[in-house]
């Protein structure tokens, strides 16, 4: 079953992994170009609100240095690297109803958590090639445009918040999927709970704090610059994040342990 979720998830993983690189070579292409005329845009960037700063993902260490420029570029790969794992959480269960195979599957020698369980296996060891793959293209590209001393260890910790972002949303997929086992879409959710998160932030962001606010927003766990300047996590959000996963993915064992779900 485990082997047969791979099969199943390989091309979508193929299509998400190249989108994902093919956004880090495409932007880190204008690094150049922003480090040449960083005193212009540096003083651009000053009569912007602060609100736009933020939303765009631009700052003044975002243009000293390609690591600096990069997580500029990150932020665009966690967006899209959500995306990918909220769709890939959420259909892991629905492609079988939909696809008339969910009682099929019921009436094998397997229990609903072995079912669960082979599937959230396969899923995470795709969005894991994800995050690999696109650290050795960061690396390639820093290697090549930016001819500054490469920083494994801290693009390595950048991407790797990829991963941990990606389990987040793959497991709040997993649980929609199962509360909600008629959605019609789960790639209109994914990019739906993108565009709100967004919202939400910038909305609440005044009232709550930077800080604050982060709790609400998974895709603000993981301060790529705080990772660029301190050579680590923040810890309070790591727990959060692993106490979010844990939380959805136990809520949908136990809701699709006792769900009656049918083939459509």
């Amino acid at each position: 079953m485990f082997a047969r979720e791979l099969k199943a998830n390989t091309r979508f993983t193929i299509l998400w992994t190249f989108a994902l690189s093919a956004w880090i070579v495409l932007i880190s292409l204008f690094y150049p170009a922003f480090s040449e005329n960083a005193a212009i845009i540096e003083k651009a960037l000053e009569s912007y609100p602060e609100a736009v700063r933020s939303l765009l993902g631009l700052s003044q260490d975002s243009l000293s240095s390609y690591m600096g420029f990069y997580t500029f570029v990150f932020n665009g790969v966690v967006e899209l690297g959500a995306v990918q794992a909220m769709i890939l959480g959420a259909t892991v269960l629905f492609k079988e109803r939909s696809g008339k195979t969910a009682d099929f599957l019921f009436t094998k020698p397997v229990s609903r958590k072995q079912i669960m369980t082979s599937k959230l296996g396969a899923a995470t060891l795709c969005l894991t090639f994800t995050t690999f793959v696109c650290f050795a293209v960061t690396i390639m590209t820093a290697i090549i445009i930016s001819g500054d001393a490469v920083n494994m260890i801290i693009f390595f910790m950048i991407d790797m918040s990829l991963w941990f972002v990606q389990l987040i949303f793959m497991s709040l997929g997993l649980l929609i999927a199962v509360v909600f086992p008629n959605m019609k879409s789960a790639t209109g959710i994914a990019v739906g709970s993108l565009l709100l998160s967004v919202i939400v932030y910038n909305a609440l962001k005044p009232v709550m704090g930077g800080y604050n606010v982060r709790y609400l927003i998974p895709f603000h766990y993981f301060d790529s610059e705080w990772i660029v300047r301190y050579g680590s996590y923040e810890a309070p959000f790591v727990l959060t994040a692993i106490l979010l996963i844990a939380a959805s993915v136990a809520a949908g064992y136990a809701v699709y342990d006792k769900k009656d779900i049918h083939a459509a």
